[in-house]
């Protein structure tokens, strides 16, 4: 009998005990919770106060994840979130950046580039403050560019660029109904479709820029071949089958 009453004054102070450490335990946490709350109110002032909005921005709504948590009210928060973002959502979060990018051969044609960047970030994924910037924009078979733009808060197209191309290297591959008779060449020359005054001889291996031309192949005992080509912006070789 006597060892059943000790059994159970120690498990009751096991109890005890266990309840008195969940409740410290709880205590701290709560503490450490509301150390953190202080810590991160100081960090969105700071962050105001160096202008760092859309940090702030993010912060705010950390501040109100926690505050929650700590069974508190975010009426006063909310607010002040909706304002930063009502009074000037481009400044203090940034903007998308609307870009108007041609190329000179197709003439005038909008492209969406492979990269279109500002600091590195690509400007279709991320937002941006007004401010200076290094743009840097890449295309295969065109020239890239790389220049410092400023980015204004004001809505609309920012970025007006015109992408140059590349000239490329020409493969020719000639053939023949009948293989003529000696190891003789055509003579090969193209003209601009605008421009058929200017007339240049070609061969394999030179560099043409791209465009629109009309093509000559001339070879004695053979018929005379005009066609109009289309040399495309690109990195690989344009080969011309004649």
């Amino acid at each position: 009998m006597k060892i059943i009453v000790m059994l159970i004054l120690v498990f009751n102070y096991l109890i005890l005990n266990a309840q008195d450490l969940e409740s410290d335990i709880l205590k701290k946490l709560e503490e450490l919770r509301s150390k953190t709350l202080q810590n991160l109110q100081q960090l969105i002032k700071l962050k105001i106060e160096q202008g760092i909005y859309d940090e702030a921005y993010f912060y705010l709504q950390d501040e109100i994840y926690l505050t929650e948590k700590l069974g508190l009210k975010t009426h006063s928060i909310k607010n002040t979130l909706n304002t930063l973002q009502q009074k000037a959502p481009n400044e203090y979060f940034g903007r998308e950046v609307e870009y108007d990018i041609t190329t000179d051969y197709p003439y005038l044609q909008k492209i969406h580039p492979l990269v279109v960047s500002l600091n590195g970030k690509d400007v279709r994924d991320h937002l941006f403050l007004p401010g200076k910037y290094q743009l840097r924009i890449e295309e295969p078979g065109y020239i890239p560019i790389t220049k410092e733009v400023t980015i204004k808060a004001k809505p609309g197209v920012c970025l007006v660029e015109k992408l140059i191309s590349k000239p490329r290297k020409l493969t020719i591959d000639v053939s023949y109904d009948f293989a003529p008779p000696s190891q003789t060449h055509p003579k090969i020359t193209i003209s601009p479709l605008h421009k058929p005054h200017i007339k240049t001889e070609i061969k394999s291996g030179d560099m043409v820029k791209p465009g629109v031309y009309k093509l000559k192949v001339e070879q004695d005992m053979y018929e005379i071949v005009e066609e109009k080509i289309y040399v495309w912006a690109d990195v690989q070789p344009c080969t011309l089958s004649i």
